[in-house]
């Protein structure tokens, strides 16, 4: 799946001059099927290879050093991703669980806010709150749809912060 990251990534590698080969090369190390390197190297590019080839003279191709920084960079970039994807699923995965678990607990959160004093049934809200996140938790792991998943998990936990704070009041 092409992500807008991969397709970032690949921008910046094209106006740093690294050759398209060599930006296929180590997406394809890193595990990137064929059809997305070409599908981001068309959008980060337009025509991708042949145009930056063109544009580039054999003495302004960059030094071998150069790639090496690259892959380094990418290295970095998938990690640091999975480390935030695996932190923020894992928030979302445990809050899932803790209102399967003791249900009880988010009942007391949501009757104490004056959020939620509307709601006759706080149960249903708590099932929907378990149902959510451990939809999100794995939709966040997977990595689908992560601008979309993202946007809601963002929302999700602002609407969070906020029947949280004003349990307090």
């Amino acid at each position: 799946m092409v992500t807008d990251t991969l397709i970032q990534y690949v921008e910046r590698q094209l106006r740093k001059a690294v050759d398209p080969q060599q930006v296929r090369q180590v997406l394809k190390a890193k595990g990137w099927t064929p059809q997305d390197i070409d599908i981001a190297l068309s959008k980060a590019g337009g025509a991708g290879e042949t145009k930056r080839k063109e544009q580039l003279e054999p003495s302004a191709k960059p030094a071998p050093e150069r790639y090496a920084a690259s892959a380094r960079q990418i290295n970095l970039d998938f990690y640091v991703l999975w480390l935030l994807r695996l932190g923020l699923s894992s928030i979302f995965l445990v809050n899932s669980l803790t209102a399967w678990l003791d249900p009880s607990g988010f009942k007391k959160l949501l009757e104490a806010s004056f959020l939620t004093h509307w709601m006759a049934n706080h149960t249903t809200l708590v099932h929907l709150i378990m149902l959510n996140d451990l939809m999100v938790g794995v939709l966040i792991l997977l990595g689908r749809w992560p601008l979309w998943v993202f946007a809601w998990a963002g929302g999700w936990l602002l609407a969070a912060a906020l029947v949280k704070l004003t349990a307090l009041l």
